[in-house]
């Protein structure tokens, strides 16, 4: 029978006895509660008490982790196929109370020397230790070899630094270069996404209910989510107001003027109020605009596309559509922008997220070279 001792700091000594009937310590606490329930976890480990020490496979534990789970369709669709073709294979045949810090370091290393990316391994990390999280929650993991309270082995791993980014910010050059290349809907599409800054789920998302041509602002409320095939609130579940250039405001009242209102799409809108109008970006159907064919074209016009550069030609190059959310911020902030504004107007729940921007300002820039001569 575990119990706990009272010291004199105040706090609480989990103790049990052995199998072989000796006093052991499950380590201190500050609530007499906790060390009595560590003692009596670390009692039934010794004792081989298999219900305490979990002798449930990984992949037997996952069906708990599911059903604890509270993620969008996205999020978890992505998260099977990491199971499906890594962690079950490594982790699906061993005990919980097996997986140990060291092993998950060696893993790390393992999908290092396979060509992982560092984003990529961090991922499917993070879904090892949810997954073992959740093991720690229902009593599943063991103490340490000291009677130190069980803990997740994916906690203190080394993993990989981030690999360089590959967002690129067209030049205003380039972005002129790049449209005149792209014919009439795509044009349209390119027009709307370097105008708003908006992502491309929220993009295919907007509806005129969301155009103010008169006061210039779109509001920016939904998000599309291509795996559920529905809409839903945007990222953080914060909606925003975003000020539109004269150039873009004509272009949606040309447009708006052109194809009216229309209908809104036949497609669920969940915990988000249905739209009267049609979307901005809609196909034929008046459904989501297909992502994969204006990056499509996107890509051959940057390819196409020449610039000039210090009396030389000079072609643009690949682009993808993320690369005009990411042109959106470099030009506000190159035109003295804020950085907390560029943070809003993006959506961004953390400034240190925008802070990647924030070195394209030159507003020091004069008084550096002049220092320098």
């Amino acid at each position: 029978m575990a119990w706990a001792v009272k010291l004199p700091s105040g706090n609480f000594r989990g103790m049990y006895r052995d199998a072989d009937g000796k006093q052991r310590s499950a380590g201190t606490y500050r609530r007499k509660l906790e060390a009595a329930s560590a003692a009596d976890r670390a009692e039934k480990q010794v004792r081989n008490d298999p219900e305490a020490l979990g002798t449930l496979t990984f992949a037997e534990f996952l069906p708990v982790w599911r059903a604890q789970r509270v993620v969008q369709p996205n999020t978890a669709q992505g998260d099977e196929s990491k199971l499906t073709n890594r962690v079950v294979p490594k982790w699906g045949e061993v005990f919980l109370r097996d997986i140990r810090q060291a092993d998950v370091q060696a893993w790390i290393a393992e999908m290092s020397r396979d060509g992982l990316a560092a984003s990529t391994i961090q991922k499917h990390v993070n879904l090892l230790s949810s997954v073992m999280r959740a093991a720690l929650a229902a009593g599943k993991l063991p103490v340490g070899d000291r009677g130190e309270p069980p803990t997740n082995p994916c906690k203190g791993v080394t993993v990989p630094k981030p690999d360089p980014s590959p967002e690129r910010y067209l030049s205003d050059a380039e972005v002129t270069a790049v449209r005149d290349l792209l014919e009439g809907f795509d044009r349209f599409v390119f027009d709307v996404l370097i105008g708003t800054g908006a992502r491309w789920g929220e993009a295919v998302a907007l509806t005129w209910d969301h155009v103010d041509v008169k006061n210039r602002t779109v509001e920016i409320a939904i998000a599309y989510d291509r795996a559920a095939k529905g809409f839903k609130a945007t990222k953080g579940h914060a909606k925003r107001v975003v000020p539109l250039g004269g150039t873009l405001a004509g272009v949606l009242a040309d447009r708006l003027r052109l194809v009216g209102f229309g209908e809104p799409p036949s497609l669920p809108f969940v915990k988000v109020p249905k739209p009267r109008s049609a979307l901005l970006l809609g196909n034929a159907a008046g459904l989501p605009y297909d992502s994969a064919l204006f990056s499509k074209r996107l890509d051959a016009a940057g390819r196409a596309a020449v610039v000039e550069v210090e009396g030389r030609k000079r072609k643009v190059g690949h682009i993808r559509p993320h690369d005009l959310r990411h042109t959106y911020a470099s030009r506000l902030v190159q035109r003295g922008v804020p950085i907390q504004e560029v943070q809003q107007l993006l959506g961004h729940q953390s400034i240190a997220t925008t802070q990647r921007y924030a070195r394209l300002g030159s507003s020091g820039w004069d008084a550096v070279r002049n220092a320098l001569g």
